[in-house]
């Protein structure tokens, strides 16, 4: 009964679905001109997102929303890059953080030609906001923390120093959400959970909130050759995105998304091209299996 009336908050609070879809037409406008990192665009697209978080009552981390890191890039060249960071504290003190991540840095342009990445990942950095403003409305087992991730496409740098800023805190992390691409429907309205075979006891609460009249399908995947013999690829679904820093940390993760399609990494991945009831959907879904997994408590649901 506790776990039906969770679900009653996404689908009661249409605000949320309507939000959702105009943040992503911001992230995704030609004003911000691809979001690459170090640009004009992603210094707008930072702006835009702490102000999103402080307006949702989001606490800063370690005193800040902002946490810059630097990296290199080709032949030694020091690059910035900036993370943005907020917080939903745990009922009680002391609690272990539960991670939800996505990249907010995409390709930017190149003159006339912009790279808008609407679904990557536009799309999962809309959904933290949806994710926050329905987790505010209940108490919480796990301190959640909401990071919008840099450097993502220049080889995951947000994410590592993400994961370096908090094992030097040492504060414990319990389990990595990641998003990175929810909006564009393939096949079977699918949207992989992919994820380690240590979270196999979490199968069926990923996996419950399917149903055939649902615009989206949560599919469990603990495997590269299960989503490769889906997708035709060939690829490393580990490696593929911000995930990946928390795996090499031995932590626990849930990576959402549609995985590859025409539009990724080209002109066509506008707001235009999304499927907007299926985004709707998917976002709705990974809000209830986050606030499940959540109550259920993670260590229970872990095989060694």
């Amino acid at each position: 009964m506790k776990l039906l009336l969770l679900l009653l908050v996404f689908v009661g609070t249409p605000c949320i679905a309507e939000e959702l879809l105009k943040d992503l037409a911001y992230l995704a406008s030609d004003e911000l001109a691809g979001r690459k990192t170090g640009s004009e665009g992603n210094l707008k697209a930072a702006h835009y997102i702490k102000t999103r978080f402080e307006n949702l009552g989001l606490a800063p981390f370690d005193t800040r929303f902002e946490q810059a890191f630097s990296y290199s890039s080709g032949f030694g060249s020091q690059k910035n890059g900036k993370n943005i960071v907020g917080l939903i504290k745990a009922k009680h003190a002391n609690a272990p953080y539960l991670v939800i991540t996505a990249h907010y840095d995409h390709l930017g342009n190149q003159g006339r030609r912009i790279f808008n990445g609407a679904d990557d990942n536009a799309s999962g950095v809309a959904a933290l906001f949806a994710l926050a403003k329905t987790a505010k409305q209940y108490p919480l087992n796990y301190n959640w923390l909401f990071v919008a991730t840099d450097a993502e496409e220049n080889g995951l740098y947000g994410a590592k120093a993400l994961v370096s800023l908090l094992q030097n805190s040492n504060i414990p992390i319990i389990l990595n959400i990641n998003l990175d691409m929810l909006s564009v429907k393939g096949r079977n309205k699918r949207v992989f959970a992919f994820t380690d075979k240590r979270l196999a006891p979490a199968k069926s609460i990923i996996e419950q909130f399917n149903n055939n009249k649902s615009p989206s399908k949560i599919q469990y995947i603990t495997s590269n050759y299960q989503a490769n013999r889906r997708q035709n690829e060939k690829i490393d679904w580990r490696r593929a995105s911000d995930h990946d820093a928390f795996r090499r940390a031995n932590v626990p993760y849930v990576y959402f998304g549609v995985g590859i399609h025409p539009n990724y990494h080209t002109e066509n991945d506008t707001f235009a091209n999304i499927d907007p009831a299926f985004y709707q959907s998917v976002v709705e879904q990974i809000s209830f299996i986050t606030l499940a997994l959540d109550q259920q408590k993670v260590p229970q649901l872990l095989t060694q």
